[in-house]
């Protein structure tokens, strides 16, 4: 009986490690996904105020006449 009760703490302590390991990257996956994200919008915004391309203003002169 007590062979078995060392084991299940054992057992559980790894799992508890792995748990934790796993939600400390998930986090990071997060906050990095977040970034990226935040970083294509701004990529987006600022790509839409200089107009780089006329491919672009044609495309964005198409949607504000469809919108009015």
């Amino acid at each position: 009986m007590e062979l078995g009760v060392e084991r299940l703490l054992v057992v559980g302590c790894l799992l508890f490690v792995v748990g934790c390991w796993l939600f400390v990257v998930g986090c990071w996956l997060f906050v990095i996904c977040c970034w990226l994200f935040v970083i294509r919008y701004w990529l987006m915004v600022s790509q839409l105020s200089s107009f780089p391309s006329p491919g672009l203003k044609i495309c964005c002169a198409v949607k504000l006449k469809l919108l009015v």
